[in-house]
């Protein structure tokens, strides 16, 4: 977060020293203005100066299988011969093995979200893509596009 924010700070402070356009400043002000990347420095903010914890996280299980008799003895054997490769916090053990009983198996992952604002209960990383995507495809290409008119 804190290096995508620098983004906006270094498009600031290049464009203060060699001197905006009218239209890069009215544009300029807008984007600082927009409630998507408002949200991103607050979030920024909270975290890094203040530490506050912005996010929380949700558990879910990953890759939800059945597992047979026939399955079972096939793992039973895998963890045979692999015997530091079993995953004891996956796949429920009966007696240093895996039961047929034991039906479901799973894969627990946590996926986190933010806690608060606008964009509560949303993912982060799909935000942070999202935000580092708006950088690239419109704050730099038009913050360049703008001050090449500073060229000249």
């Amino acid at each position: 977060m804190a290096f995508l924010h620098r983004v906006g700070t270094t498009v600031n402070d290049e464009t203060s020293a060699v001197g905006r356009t009218r239209e890069f400043g009215s544009w300029w002000a807008q984007t600082s203005k927009d409630s998507f990347h408002q949200y991103m420095t607050d979030i920024r903010h909270n975290e890094l100066k203040s530490g506050i914890v912005t996010y929380i996280p949700r558990p879910f299980v990953e890759r939800l299988r059945v597992v047979t008799r026939r399955a079972a003895r096939r793992l039973n054997r895998i963890a045979r011969m692999y015997p530091g490769m079993s995953n004891k916090s996956v796949l429920r053990h009966q007696g240093g093995g895996i039961a047929a009983s034991d039906r479901i198996t799973g894969t627990p992952r946590y996926q986190y979200s933010f806690a608060k604002g606008s964009f509560a209960n949303q993912d982060v990383v799909t935000l942070i893509n999202r935000y580092l995507e708006w950088l690239e495809t419109v704050v730099l290409p038009t913050s360049e596009r703008l001050m090449e008119r500073t060229k000249g």
